[in-house]
């Protein structure tokens, strides 16, 4: 039997796959079903996190886009169904969903800040085609970016907007007002301030650098459109029938009702969104 639910508009995430370790001992009764062969998501604890152990298997790249794997632990599963059991289906359909975290916050911010309203593939394939240096070296970024919004050289494949809010990454960067250990320092609140300081980067961008760069255990992305469709499906909510205030008020104590498993949850809204809110009834 299988609970169909409204299939959502399309809006671009996180790529993600489920992982093919085995549910913890709660779930185990449930784990029959197929898991669907597609993408990866991930959820990451930082070493001084008091939330549940999480699983982690790093794959780094030799690429200089070294990035690592990071999966959501059974014990954090287990904590999600506590704060919501709806979950419960999808962990065991989907399995102990992964993410992967990049390993240099510089190149996570750029690459994140690129790929702003862009699909995952349109974005992968510019990517592909720029001088590695420009995504591990702020100097060498920054220099680009001044030639092309000054010069009006056409050296990077985005919207002039797009090319100031790299500049201004890559400014901070060189002079220091930035750097890995500054930013990894800070908690969550003072990121969020920080980075929105930025002209171009606002909370959705935020999000997914605390999810993908900063590995946040407890970032619910309630301003993603994605995340907005799997809640909706999961909750039996019509985002249509929901003012923006009436959907940022609902979201936001949502948020709290999944905290300190917020970007699990994500996560697992993000799949349940890509699946078009079909999976086996519990």
């Amino acid at each position: 039997c299988f609970l169909a639910l409204p299939r959502g508009v399309f809006a671009p995430s996180p790529p993600y796959h489920s992982s093919s370790l085995p549910l913890w001992t709660v779930l185990s009764a449930l784990s029959a079903f197929q898991r669907p062969p597609h993408a990866r998501l991930h959820c990451s604890l930082t070493p001084h996190s008091r939330q549940p152990p999480m699983s982690t298997t790093s794959t780094t790249d030799a690429s200089p886009y070294a990035t690592h794997v990071i999966r959501v632990s059974a014990a954090e599963a287990q904590l999600l169904v506590q704060r919501d059991a709806r979950y419960q289906p999808l962990i065991s359909h989907f399995g102990l969903l992964e993410r992967t975290v990049h390993a240099d916050v510089y190149t996570g911010l750029v690459i994140t800040i690129m790929g702003q309203q862009l699909s995952n593939k349109a974005r992968d394939g510019i990517i592909a085609k720029l001088p590695p240096q420009y995504l591990t070296s702020p100097e060498v970024l920054h220099e680009v970016c001044v030639r092309s919004s000054e010069n009006g050289e056409r050296l990077l494949p985005f919207a002039r907007t797009k090319i100031s809010t790299l500049e201004q990454v890559t400014a901070r960067f060189c002079s220091g007002q930035w750097s890995a250990a500054k930013l990894q320092d800070m908690t969550p609140e003072q990121r969020l301030a920080e980075l929105c300081s930025v002209k171009g980067i606002g909370p959705w961008s935020v999000n997914m650098i605390e999810i993908m760069v900063f590995g946040d255990p407890d970032c619910f992305a309630s301003g993603d459109y994605g995340v907005q469709q799997g809640w909706a499906m999961l909750t039996h909510r019509n985002l249509k029938k929901l003012s923006k205030t009436q959907l940022q008020s609902s979201l936001a104590r949502y948020a709290r009702k999944v905290s300190p498993v917020g970007t699990a949850a994500t996560l697992y809204l993000w799949a349940l969104k890509d699946s078009a809110g079909k999976l086996p009834q519990s």
